[in-house]
């Protein structure tokens, strides 16, 4: 029965682990394809990636000696892709959309959007907008996007601010 047994558990146990180890992959593959549009991007510029992150189907990245940052998101339907030159841009912003959902006994605020919206140096210019959560197209729950929001919204504000004046 020993020798049964452990048959029987080393079965079990490959029914659970190929699925998992089998997603994983896939995970990992989509991470490193997603990191390597963005890299991609910077490099057809000849600029080089100096920090980035990475979150669900997101990533962003700058060049700190060019002060240039990217952004790709792949979409269901589209893929964007973004480039910002702090040169050009006065300021970031941290936009947090959301709305007040009223229960009986419980009022909860409830997340719409998160974004960073960069305004122009030029005033007839529209804001860059990089999308960081959308509830319609990501998971309900955030997985740390407002801390990364407010982490590339202070390092935007510093790299503008780094930049030598303009007159």
């Amino acid at each position: 029965m020993d020798l049964e047994s452990a048959i029987i558990f080393l079965i079990m146990l490959l029914i659970v682990a190929i699925p998992i180890a089998i997603v994983t992959s896939k995970k990992r593959k989509k991470d490193k394809q997603l990191l390597q549009a963005l890299f991609n991007k910077a490099q057809k510029g000849h600029f080089k990636i100096t920090e980035y992150d990475k979150w669900g189907h997101t990533a962003i990245g700058i060049d700190m000696m060019a002060h240039r940052i990217f952004f790709v998101r792949k979409g269901a339907e589209n893929d964007v892709f973004r480039e910002v030159d702090l040169a050009d841009v006065s300021k970031c912003r941290f936009i947090n959309t959301n709305r007040v959902v009223n229960s009986k006994e419980v009022t909860q605020t409830v997340i719409e959007k998160l974004e960073l919206a960069f305004t122009s140096n030029d005033p007839k210019e529209a804001e860059t907008i990089l999308e960081f959560y959308n509830v319609k197209s990501d998971s309900l729950a955030l997985r740390g996007e407002i801390q990364l929001a407010g982490k590339w919204s202070a390092l935007a504000n510093s790299g503008i601010a780094a930049l030598p004046s303009k007159k």
